[in-house]
């Protein structure tokens, strides 16, 4: 029988049975306390036994659509998410849980079921000392020798890139110092013609002379005067150098920016090529990436991780013993989408791939999903959660929300 049969049938059952009682539901029978549910759009009750929907289920509904009316486009059914706790069915608030108290029974179960987070969570000292776990990479010997200036160590291509790197740090770094000492002859500057311009008063009110010389080096003294044979004594408002000063301030800041850019653009790229050579060695049990090496005769000989070269006196590879068995590396099994359509209390955005199984018993859930006749305000996305026991291993970043 088609849905639309069905409504057919449905709207032209009797209303009241022969005692005069109303009748409701598709099942066209009286209320008898059992728990009913009120359709949004044609607002017509329906028992949720009757629309295979469990009892726990009332306080999760949003907005309920009785299957004639999704059929007819007039809405579709929404629910609340619900706690994470699989034996709780009531909504979330503001997080994954009911309530605080659910969230910390939900964190002891995981820790409970999952050794390795147990054995994480019992190894730090405090909240905070785990929340900083991870933020810094463990470095190999290599790379530890390296901060302490031993290049010898790291591959020879990484080597040489690192130490033009810091030749240019280097160099940066003379020439940020550079700047700082201009800087501070430029304050000499500003602080001498002050001191003239303070000593030097004219009927009651100083003088602003412009002091403008093409070295700047010849302007102070050593005691910090200034040299009036060698300075421009005009007026500075009425004088062409006037801003000549705050010209070279402003240049000298300019400069000192750039070259700070980029000296820490050059360290995040040290840092970087570190991390991604320290990342190489444990992805390779510690062994080091392969290397290219030259024989004398101009071969290029690849070495890779599994691979021991030797060589006579001469230089010249002779043997290239292999520990690789030649066996294939086994595949990756990967995990098959599960073939069970249940439906579950669930937000109707939610994509299919995120909907979880929620029906404890198996029972296959119909397209209707209810809602009580309660005037439920609040939007919501709800989560889904397993209500059949199965749990799932906790991640640290699920743990730590």
């Amino acid at each position: 029988m088609t849905i639309d049969e069905e409504y057919a049938r449905y709207q032209a059952a009797p209303k009241f049975n022969q005692y005069g009682e109303e009748l409701y539901c598709i099942c066209r029978k009286p209320d008898k306390g059992q728990l009913m549910i009120c359709c949004d759009g044609c607002e017509n009750w329906f028992h949720f036994r009757c629309l295979h929907l469990k009892n726990e289920w009332q306080s999760l509904v949003h907005k309920f659509y009785c299957q004639f009316c999704e059929h007819r486009g007039v809405g579709v059914s929404k629910w609340k998410r619900k706690c994470r706790l699989s034996w709780c069915f009531n909504p979330v608030v503001d997080s994954k849980y009911c309530s605080k108290e659910h969230g910390l029974i939900y964190i002891r179960e995981a820790l409970e079921q999952s050794a390795d987070i147990k054995k994480i969570v019992n190894s730090v000292e405090s909240y905070e000392h785990l929340t900083k776990l991870g933020q810094n990479l463990p470095e190999p010997p290599a790379v530890i020798a390296y901060h302490q200036g031993d290049l010898s160590q790291l591959p020879p291509d990484l080597a040489d890139e690192l130490s033009n790197i810091s030749k240019q740090i280097t160099k940066l770094t003379s020439e940020q110092e550079s700047i700082k000492a201009e800087v501070s002859q430029y304050n000499r500057i500003k602080d001498a013609i002050k001191s003239y311009n303070e000593a030097h008063k004219v009927k009651g009110k100083k003088s602003d002379i412009c002091g403008y010389n093409r070295d700047e080096t010849e302007i102070v003294d050593e005691e910090g005067q200034l040299k009036v044979d060698s300075v421009c004594l005009n007026d500075r408002r009425r004088c062409i150098h006037n801003g000549w000063l705050g010209l070279l301030f402003d240049e000298a800041y300019v400069s000192s920016e750039r070259k700070a850019e980029t000296k820490r653009k050059l360290e995040n790229e040290v840092t970087q090529k570190l991390q991604q050579y320290s990342v190489s060695i444990y992805e390779n049990e510690g062994v080091i990436p392969e290397t290219t090496k030259k024989e004398s005769n101009g071969d290029i000989v690849m070495a890779d991780a599994n691979t021991e070269v030797e060589g006579k006196a001469d230089g010249k590879a002779e043997d290239i013993k292999s520990n690789n068995t030649g066996a294939e590396p086994e595949k990756p099994v990967e995990s098959q989408p599960s073939d069970n359509n249940d439906s579950a209390p669930m937000d109707i955005d939610d994509k299919p791939e995120d909907k979880e199984d929620q029906a404890t018993n198996g029972e296959t859930i119909a397209n209707q999903s209810p809602q009580t006749n309660t005037e439920l305000k609040s939007e919501a996305s709800p989560e889904d959660e397993r209500s059949d026991g199965a749990t799932q291993k906790p991640s640290i970043a699920n743990l730590l929300s």
